[in-house]
């Protein structure tokens, strides 16, 4: 029988197999570990980054509104028209809101299941679903900026 060079005793070639399978599984373990800490650290950035641009865009809806007041003159008579082109920012910046929200909502922190694969699948699910949600909410929060902007300089000028 040759001699294997990692294995050299047929003896303790049984205890060798079962010691690498211990170390291999102690791996594993810390990585889903480290994997969940690290998970549950973004959970809650990305909840406080939601509930902060939430806020962010509650907010803008008024400070529009009162800009808007005070920088142009009321006119009744402008049209549906030129009604909507005004009211277009506050309903971007409310869809941003309704956006954030959900986001905040979609990342709450759930029980880990059982299953680390089950637990990887439902974070990827959960981390796409709030960046898409999250892209949507910043997207319409910064068109509604621009557009606001273009409002109340257009009507100053």
């Amino acid at each position: 029988m040759p001699l294997n060079p990692k294995r050299p005793l047929a003896d303790s070639s049984a205890s060798i197999g079962a010691t690498d399978v211990l170390l291999k599984a102690l791996a594993a373990k810390k990585r889903r570990a480290h994997s969940q800490v690290t998970a549950l650290e973004y959970a809650k950035t990305s909840q406080e980054f939601s509930k902060f641009m939430l806020a962010a865009s509650l907010i803008a809806i008024p400070a529009y509104l009162l800009l808007f007041v005070l920088a142009i003159p009321y006119d009744a008579d402008k049209g549906k028209t030129i009604g909507l082109v005004v009211i277009t920012p506050s309903l971007l910046f409310l869809l941003a809101a309704f956006a954030f929200a959900a986001s905040f909502l979609r990342m709450r922190p759930k029980p880990i299941s059982t299953f680390p694969e089950k637990a990887d699948i439902a974070l990827r699910r959960a981390v796409t679903e709030h960046s898409r949600l999250t892209l949507l909410g910043a997207l319409s929060a910064a068109v509604g900026c621009v557009w606001g902007v273009a409002v109340v300089v257009k009507g100053h000028l």
